[in-house]
């Protein structure tokens, strides 16, 4: 008989469930890798972010401030010489937690929506801050310097002067004056990884628009690209397209097709149900991408809008994924895309993505679930765990642990435990589900409950 501990350990990552859902399961949790892990040159798996689903229900605890939480240092107003703009620009920076120069980072490049500046998303206490910085602190994404692009790239003197349709065709600039003026200022001011491997770019709405054209214009600098809500002006949408400043699109023949090497690691669009002006588009560029065959994932949420509470939710989907396509190798040029391997799990309609430990019970178990998927019935146990037997034996690994919520559990070599609680004794861990928290528990279900388990 297992003993039963006394001691309860509470994971920090507790989300608040918001009830707004998207196409994707709301219960299928992105995965992420530690800040440590990810630095480390010697790991060898990374992640196919198009085998994880997307999350909409992230909790707005996420998305403030907390003790003992270092958000990193915002640099704000930072000025660099605009070949494009034939002027000065700012962009607003920030430097991550645990900052060292001696170290190289990876970049994400931001835009903003229309009207806006480089202070909407990179501020001191603005919500993308602060989610950096919450996800950082638990591991849910990797160190990196993020960069608010302003869009507008004319004259500063003339901007107040500018009316929609002037500004409108001065943040197209923005699309060349970041890869020809601020990335290169970027990469010499700033210990930065060279590499589209290493660099990122974001937007919402309008600069979603921007995102997207920069990201294809620009193929041979930059690996990640998201637009949330981006705005119709990318490819002609439509046959009215002509009708309107808002509406011609800057790639007139269309978007330009990737080659095998400078396809995107990861492309990522997000629509709410409920945006007034860009779901036709997004959807209309998702399919002519489909068509191409470039590869995205591309998201029509139920009941979000067009605003930052839809783009928070998309920004923390898009930072458990850029710069874990890659696996890190000393010659960058040799560098080449792999895929990670993670044990699927389904149980009472909720599905979850863990990682799989580095032992050789984890091996034997990759290898059998390559070969045909496997369904337990699992019942609980102790008041701190879902058992079932399994139809083989594994060979064991057993050590003294303690166990907390999320950890998958090889027992007696022949039975499989999924821990919702803590518990202390020999036994093999051969998996971990990302982004358990003291609800794992309810989600599991009551009672004896099948569960599939599938590699992906």
């Amino acid at each position: 008989m297992r003993r039963i501990t006394s001691v309860l350990i509470i994971l920090a990552l507790a989300l608040t469930m918001s009830g707004c859902q998207g196409q994707r399961s709301s219960n299928s949790t992105a995965p992420a890798t530690s800040s440590q892990k990810a630095t480390s040159s010697s790991s060898t798996a990374v992640l196919d972010p198009y085998a994880i689903e997307n999350r909409y229900d992230i909790g707005d605890e996420m998305f403030k401030k907390s003790d003992g939480v270092d958000y990193g240092t915002v640099q704000k107003d930072v000025s660099y010489y605009s070949t494009t703009a034939g002027d000065n620009k700012q962009c607003n920076i920030l430097l991550p937690s645990g900052y060292d120069k001696n170290e190289k980072y990876p970049v994400m490049y931001v835009f903003h929506g229309f009207g806006g500046s480089h202070s909407n998303q990179i501020d001191n206490d603005s919500y993308l801050t602060l989610l950096y910085g919450n996800m950082l602190h638990k591991g849910l994404t990797v160190p990196m310097i993020i960069v608010n692009v302003d869009m507008y790239t004319d004259k500063q003197a003339d901007k107040k002067n500018y009316s929609k349709e002037q500004l409108r065709y001065s943040y197209d600039k923005a699309i060349d004056d970041v890869a020809v003026d601020l990335m290169p200022f970027i990469e010499k001011k700033y210990p930065v990884k060279a590499g589209r491997e290493n660099t990122a770019i974001a937007g919402m709405s309008e600069g979603g628009a921007k995102s997207l054209c920069t990201g294809f214009k620009w193929p041979d600098k930059i690996g990640y690209i998201a637009g949330f809500a981006p705005d119709t002006n990318v490819i002609a949408v439509g046959d009215n397209y002509m009708d309107s400043y808002w509406t011609v699109p800057y790639f007139k023949d269309g978007f330009p097709q990737p080659t095998e090497s400078n396809t995107p690691y990861y492309l990522y669009m997000a629509v709410g149900s409920k945006d007034p002006w860009n779901i036709v588009g997004t959807l209309y560029y998702r399919d002519i991408l489909n068509q191409m065959g470039v590869k995205n994932q591309t998201d029509h949420v139920e009941g979000y809008g067009h605003d930052y509470i839809f783009w928070r939710q998309c920004f923390y989907n898009y930072l458990t994924k850029v710069f874990q396509c890659v696996k890190p190798q000393s010659n960058q040029s040799a560098t080449k895309e792999v895929t990670e391997q993670l044990l699927k799990i389904e149980v009472n309609g909720n599905t979850f993505y863990a990682d799989f430990e580095d032992n050789s019970s984890a091996e034997a178990l990759k290898e059998k679930l390559q070969t045909e998927s496997l369904t337990l019935d699992m019942e609980d146990y102790g008041g701190f765990e879902k058992v079932g037997d399994l139809p083989y034996s594994l060979p064991a690994n057993d050590e003294n642990i303690t166990t907390s919520a999320g950890d998958v559990i090889l027992y007696q070599g022949n039975k499989l435990t999924i821990y919702y609680d803590t518990n202390t004794w020999n036994f093999t861990k051969v998996a971990k589900i990302r982004d358990a928290d003291g609800s794992l528990k309810s989600k599991l279900g009551e009672g004896t409950v099948k569960v599939k388990f599938t590699i992906t």
